[in-house]
C-alpha cells in the first residue's frame, strides 16, 4: 500500500475519533526539512512533506496533528458543535494570525493555543493507536501546557474507536522500541 493511501486511512481514523468529516491528504513536494506538513484551511486539505516515504509513528503523529487542525477549523466555521473543552475564541485568533513555522519562530509558534491542542491530541491518538504511551518531544516549558491540555480533551473524544486496535494488521509499521 502506498504511503499516501496509508496516510489517508489514518486521517479517516482520526476523523472518526474527532467526529469530523475526513480531510483530503496529499503529499507536498518541498525542500523544507523544518515543516513536516500543514493543514490548509482555505482548501480544507492536509499536506505532508514528501520527504516522508515510510509510515512511522512520527508520521502517524503528523497526520493526527494536522487532522486536529482540520477539526479546529470545522469548529471555527460552525460546521461542528464545540465540545466542552474546545477553545473556540483562542483558535479563531490563532487561525486569523496564520503563522507559518520557521526555524526562527518555531518556539513562539508552538505556544499558540491551537498548536498546544494539536500536539496534545496527537499524543493521545498515538498512545491509543499503538497501545503504548508515546510523547512528542517538546521543550519542558511547553510540556506542562501539552499535558494539561491532554487532560482537558481526553474525555471529550471517542478514542474507544481505537480500543483493541491492532496497527500491525492495519498497516506494516516497524515495531516501536521500548
Amino acid at each position: 500500500m502506498s504511503i499516501l493511501k496509508q496516510l489517508r486511512k489514518i486521517e479517516k481514523l482520526s476523523s472518526s475519533v474527532l467526529g469530523k468529516t475526513p480531510t483530503q491528504v496529499f503529499l507536498w513536494n518541498t525542500d523544507s526539512k523544518v515543516i513536516a506538513g500543514g493543514f490548509m484551511p482555505e482548501e480544507n486539505v492536509i499536506l505532508i512533506n514528501s520527504i516522508y516515504t515510510e509510515l512511522t509513528p512520527t508520521v502517524v503523529g503528523f497526520i493526527a496533528h494536522e487532522s486536529r487542525h482540520a477539526y479546529q477549523n470545522e469548529i471555527i466555521a460552525g460546521k461542528l458543535k464545540p465540545k466542552a473543552s474546545d477553545q473556540l475564541e483562542q483558535w479563531q485568533s490563532d487561525f486569523k494570525a496564520q503563522w507559518m513555522p520557521t526555524e526562527e519562530n518555531m518556539s513562539d509558534y508552538a505556544f499558540q493555543t491551537m498548536e498546544i491542542d494539536a500536539i496534545a491530541y496527537s499524543e493521545l491518538f498515538l498512545t491509543r493507536f499503538f497501545n503504548k504511551k508515546l510523547k512528542i518531544k517538546v521543550p519542558e516549558t511547553l510540556r506542562v501546557h501539552v499535558d494539561a491540555r491532554k487532560n482537558q480533551i481526553e474525555y471529550d473524544l471517542n478514542f474507544d474507536i481505537l480500543n483493541g486496535f491492532d496497527h500491525q494488521k492495519f498497516m506494516p509499521i516497524p515495531p516501536i522500541k521500548k
